[in-house]
């Protein structure tokens, strides 16, 4: 595994643990528990060539990027706040996409409503 493979995992791997933890994190705060998870060289925090993003901040993005194309993560405004919401599927079904158990829907249902406020029984 080269360095680049070795970073994206870093990073990817501290993504997967901090939804596992909370499946449902505004996006500001997934971003910052990411760098704090990882914990990024000093050379991540200069600028990428020609721009003004870091390249923790490129990597956070990536590593959302890469969890959206699988099919793990959606998102969600509520009250004009950006959340991930991570859903870990348990199979899927080819052509139709990821399974969810019961138990994981409802406990995604209920964190949702307490991030909007609505109570739940």
């Amino acid at each position: 595994m080269n360095e680049v493979q070795k970073s994206n995992q870093r990073y990817y791997l501290a993504g997967l643990e901090i939804l596992r933890a909370t499946p449902v994190i505004s996006v500001a705060d997934f971003e910052r528990e990411i760098e704090r998870r990882v914990q990024p060289e000093a050379s991540d925090y200069r600028p990428l060539e020609g721009k003004r993003r870091k390249k923790w901040e490129n990597m956070a993005d990536w590593v959302k990027s890469y969890l959206t194309r699988r099919g793990l993560i959606r998102y969600a405004t509520i009250s004009g706040n950006r959340y991930i919401v991570f859903a870990e599927p348990c199979g899927s079904v080819d052509g139709l996409g990821n399974l969810i158990s019961l138990n994981t829907t409802r406990k995604l249902l209920n964190q949702l409503a307490a991030v909007a406020g609505i109570q739940t029984h």
